[in-house]
């Protein structure tokens, strides 16, 4: 049985009628204020777990941009000495730093020269 935290009393009923559980107590009043603590519980929970993704999807961000930036502030004799992987990550490093700020059409904007 699948009772959906954010809907009305009136709504789930029929789904808990046939239940066991539902008939195990008495008194209206009662199975409602445990259906009302049900969906506050969850509700808080599904809330705490919604931050929780965001601050880790704030954090991995703000991570990928601080590497972003140590890439880019590379000097000459690195990128030289990095070898052949630098090509690739000059043309990368401009349309991932573009794409996390929000500009969406950083591709057509940034000019890819081969080294």
């Amino acid at each position: 049985m699948q009772v959906t935290p954010f809907s009305r009393w009136e709504r789930e009923l029929p789904k808990l009628v046939g239940d066991s559980r539902y008939k195990a107590i008495d008194k209206p009043k009662e199975r409602r204020q445990i259906f009302d603590d049900f969906c506050r519980n969850v509700a808080e929970e599904q809330n705490r777990s919604k931050d929780r993704k965001e601050r880790q999807a704030a954090a991995a961000e703000a991570a990928f941009l601080a590497l972003l930036d140590e890439a880019q502030a590379w000097s000459e004799e690195d990128q030289e000495a990095a070898g052949s992987a630098l090509p690739a990550l000059s043309i990368y490093l401009p349309i991932c730093s573009a794409h996390l700020v929000g500009q969406s059409d950083t591709a057509a904007r940034v000019k890819l020269t081969p080294t």
